[in-house]
């Protein structure tokens, strides 16, 4: 029997491990399939989110492509740990303060909040409860947004999105908001003291 073979190639982080994912959601225990990337680092954290799962990992490489055989066992080994975690994301506010993720590089640091957010719309088990726009977080909210729709499919899920609206002022972009309503930071501060808060 032919495995289902999901190639990577090319693809940044997050795609390979939430690709390999969604394959794995579809097979049963005891089955395998085929995960294919093109770097260490994605071999790594392909590695890690398998074993992580209760899947033993074959790892064979070829002139730096390495091709991963996951095998998925009955039950992952931290069973117990996915209920905690999704307990504990219920409520939870990330707090935007930034349109770009990280310090140094402002062509990094877009590509890292766009990899953020698809990975934060792939994984509807551990969604937040809001999501806070400040300062030139704002324009992550509006129509050429990189992250545009990953953020109204997060507004699809059930995510509330509060856009300040003095910063949307500062930057003039109340008219481009896509996604979202414009607050206040009164109704901010409201959210972040009754919410634990992840700040970006």
């Amino acid at each position: 029997m032919n495995l289902i073979t999901i190639d990577n190639c090319g693809l940044a982080c997050p795609q390979p491990v939430i690709n390999t994912k969604k394959a794995l959601d579809g097979i049963a225990a005891g089955q395998s399939l085929i995960s294919i990337v093109d770097n260490a680092a994605a071999k790594e954290n392909v590695t890690r989110f398998a074993v992580n799962s209760g899947c033993t990992v074959k790892a064979e490489e070829k002139n730096g492509i390495f091709s991963l055989t996951l095998t998925k066992n009955g039950a992952a080994p931290t069973a117990t740990a996915p209920v905690a975690e999704i307990q504990s994301t219920a409520g939870k506010v990330i707090f935007i303060r930034s349109n770009l993720l990280g310090i140094g590089s402002d062509e990094l640091g877009s590509l890292l909040i766009k990899s953020f957010f698809y990975a934060v719309s792939q994984t509807p088990d551990h969604l937040p409860a809001k999501i806070v726009l400040i300062n030139s977080g704002v324009k992550l909210a509006v129509t050429d947004s990189p992250v545009l729709k990953d953020l109204q499919a997060l507004v699809a899920a059930g995510v509330e999105i509060l856009a300040c609206g003095t910063c949307l002022d500062f930057y003039g972009l109340k008219e481009q908001l896509a996604v979202g309503h414009i607050s206040n930071m009164y109704t901010i501060y409201e959210v972040m003291a009754a919410n634990a808060v992840i700040t970006l």
